[in-house]
């Protein structure tokens, strides 16, 4: 066997059979884009009370309730978005 025929023999592309490509974990994306979302919001009112507390000379407190409040909003948005699985 030559190089031109091993050339020749090139693997399969997926789609290019006809077969559709196995997917993984089905709704995966549903679940990491909240994940990032929950780690962004908590993240801006976090940085929201830092910021506040900077201004007004009240630190750690405002940070603090930035981090709670957007702890809380979040848990309460997961909870709205998971009560529909168990109907």
């Amino acid at each position: 066997m030559c190089n031109k025929d091993l050339d020749d023999q090139k693997p399969e592309q997926p789609g290019e059979s006809g077969e559709k490509e196995p997917r993984l974990l089905p709704g995966a994306g549903r679940w990491l884009g909240l994940g990032v979302e929950f780690g962004g919001v908590i993240g801006i009112f976090t940085w929201a009370g830092y910021w506040a507390d900077r201004k007004l000379g009240s630190s750690p407190w405002l940070m603090v309730t930035g981090l709670m409040v957007g702890f809380a909003g979040m848990t309460y948005l997961l909870y709205k978005e998971t009560r529909d699985l168990h109907k």
